[in-house]
């Protein structure tokens, strides 16, 4: 297939997919990206194994950043899933450690596996209705109370500050915090706590 059809297939694929197809499509170039930095090592080519790497490095970036911070243990353990490898292959940039990227490439298939999966299940993208909104909404007083009232008879929250709630940031939700990673462990690998 020549340049000109390649790009053209490509361009075609990425704006019809569904948003579970394009998180598939970059996790199969994260897959790419490692083992191709896993040739470059093998033949002593530091520099494109460098960029490879590199180039991995911001494929699981881009995961990791587009993960939806609902207030949810999934997003919160999907976010944790791709800050392990960010920190994985930033350990293996300095080290070329192949034992360590082969752990990697097993997480990375791992996730290619399930995401292959659920496109199978849901071939078609999520219906937009059906997702949470957490975008600023204009509420009035009344209804901040009537749904205050309502949170705290369905949960067991703590009463509000005297001051109420925010609902124009977060759609009055708290922020979601993601905890930091820690140093390397004694074993050289990384933790998160949380």
């Amino acid at each position: 297939m020549d340049n000109a059809a390649r790009e053209s297939y490509l361009k075609t694929q990425l704006t019809t997919a569904t948003p579970q197809k394009l998180r598939l499509l970059l996790i199969c170039g994260a897959i790419r990206f490692a083992q191709q930095t896993m040739r470059h090592w093998e033949e002593n080519d530091s520099e494109a194994a460098f960029e490879s790497l590199t180039r991995c490095r911001g494929v699981v970036v881009e995961l990791m950043t587009t993960v939806r911070r609902d207030d949810d243990a999934t997003s919160y353990n999907v976010f944790k899933i791709y800050l392990f490898l960010f920190q994985a292959l930033t350990a293996v940039q300095h080290s070329h450690d192949a034992e360590e990227m082969r752990k990697i490439l097993n997480v990375l298939d791992e996730e290619r596996q399930t995401w292959e999966e659920l496109c199978e299940l849901m071939p078609e993208a999520p219906d937009p209705a059906l997702r949470k909104s957490y975008a600023p909404q204009e509420v009035t007083a009344a209804e901040a109370e009537i749904q205050l009232a309502a949170n705290q008879a369905n949960a067991d929250l703590p009463a509000p500050h005297a001051g109420g709630f925010d609902t124009r940031t977060n759609g009055g939700l708290p922020p979601v915090a993601f905890p930091a990673a820690t140093p390397q462990t004694p074993s050289g690998g990384f933790t998160i706590e949380g």
